[in-house]
């Protein structure tokens, strides 16, 4: 029997009560024949289930795809193989074949016995953005869908992981300083303005301290990019984690490209990432938004955007916010050098920024403005609460006319608590100017 109830709920206040009748099997079906119209295309296929009753309890959401005649094309199973008295999630991506016109879903399974009862909520038969080997990696035997390297990368489809099904894609990172894996299909996937749902699940292979972010451009019928939103995960784990934005595409908005993207990592790291999902509008029961990876340095003196924030010159050097170079937003930090022999900027907040021990991501991007040569390093300084310096790290970068990325992974040492950052350099002379912008301190 089938019952909506509000004893239980995994979203909202109500869910789908089954009650067993008799063993060696039940079901609960559609009556709305010839049932949901939908189409062709990569699909989400989710739901939640629990019980507070019975042993070795389990269900199985069946989806089945049919033409415009009603004939069965394809039957995709989504099962929960054992029930607890806590929701779980029964998750595919598939891909209705072509004809596909009609989705009809039915729950069932061949345990329990009468008086069990199981509780469905959350079910979810959706469009994905992305296409099927795209998305799940589950294509012909080496097909990374339409996934290539970008820079400091090589992918493969791999067998050794996978969230759902058999297969994901396995990034290698072959350079430090950042890497980034692209879509080759230009101009990308079919969208359309509105709310959007983004997710990925990824772990970690080899390294640690590594992330990775879920990069969706939207862009205009003529190509042109509107929009940038990303994804961004914590430290990769041995686990697979969800991760996941709820996100709007701008007015105009007819194709989005994606990316995967990071500053994280060395050369020999490696990372898995799965089940990707650009989905029309807000997908229901979404897991809790993963914590942020906050910068300890506040919003003006990390992007420039609305003042010079904490920084002041330090030696032979002279500083202001611009708008004539922004690597993000439309504000930069400009360091003019008066003297040669080597220039420094500092922060002028003294005790500087509070912070805890432990991993640490500290980057910036710098461009030269004039002058040939020069180079800059972000010098983090660890302090402890009496500001007396515990332990010091450094990123260097060559600079040039076009924006470069400089970033490290490092750990604060027990006891700190407050973190200094300066820009400087032994290069440059009276007149060369240097530009900067996202100097951050992620915890």
């Amino acid at each position: 029997t089938a019952t909506q109830t509000t004893t239980q709920a995994h979203n909202g206040t109500h869910s789908l009560q089954i009650n067993i009748t008799n063993p060696n099997g039940w079901g609960v079906q559609l009556n709305n024949h010839p049932y949901y119209p939908t189409h062709p295309g990569a699909k989400i296929l989710k739901f939640w289930g629990m019980t507070t009753s019975g042993s070795g309890l389990a269900v199985t959401m069946q989806v089945i795809w049919r033409d415009n005649g009603g004939n069965v094309l394809q039957t995709d199973n989504v099962t929960i193989p054992s029930l607890t008295s806590t929701w779980q999630q029964g998750f595919l991506l598939s891909n209705a074949p072509a004809g596909t016109a009609y989705v009809a879903v039915n729950l069932l399974n061949s345990t329990g016995v009468n008086g069990n009862s199981i509780f469905v909520d959350d079910v979810v038969v959706a469009d994905n953005g992305a296409d099927a080997d795209t998305a799940t990696l589950e294509g012909p035997t080496g097909s990374t869908g339409h996934w290539v390297p970008w820079f400091s990368s090589n992918i493969s489809q791999s067998t050794s992981q996978a969230h759902s099904g058999t297969h994901s894609l396995q990034i290698g990172i072959t350079a430090p300083y950042g890497w980034g894996v692209t879509l080759n299909n230009h101009p990308y996937f079919p969208e359309t303005p509105g709310v959007k749902s983004l997710s990925f699940w990824g772990k970690a292979g080899t390294g640690s301290g590594v992330a990775a972010s879920l990069q969706a451009t939207w862009r205009d019928a003529y190509g042109n990019v509107l929009q940038t939103d990303k994804v961004n995960s914590t430290s990769l784990t041995s686990t697979w984690q969800q991760f996941f934005a709820v996100v709007t595409a701008p007015p105009d908005t007819e194709y989005v490209g994606l990316d995967f993207i990071n500053s994280t990592g060395v050369a020999g790291n490696s990372i898995y990432v799965d089940d990707v999902i650009v989905l029309n509008g807000v997908l229901a029961a979404m897991p809790p938004p993963p914590p942020p990876n906050p910068d300890a340095l506040d919003a003006d003196t990390s992007t420039l955007e609305a003042s010079i924030g904490q920084w002041v010159p330090w030696f032979s050097s002279t500083v202001s916010q611009t708008s004539a170079q922004a690597h993000t937003g439309t504000g930069s930090l400009q360091v003019n050098v008066t003297a040669p022999f080597g220039w420094g900027v500092t922060l002028k907040n003294y005790p500087y920024f509070p912070i805890t021990a432990g991993p640490k991501t500290i980057s910036f991007w710098g461009m030269a403005g004039s002058g040939n040569g020069l180079a800059a390093t972000m010098h983090v300084v660890w302090h402890n609460a009496s500001g007396a310096a515990l332990q010091s790290d450094n990123v260097s970068l060559a600079l040039s006319g076009s924006w470069q990325h400089g970033s490290a992974v490092v750990t604060a040492p027990a006891g700190t608590a407050t973190v200094e950052v300066d820009l400087l350099n032994s290069t440059g002379v009276a007149g060369n100017v240097m530009y900067f912008d996202d100097i951050e301190v992620n915890t």
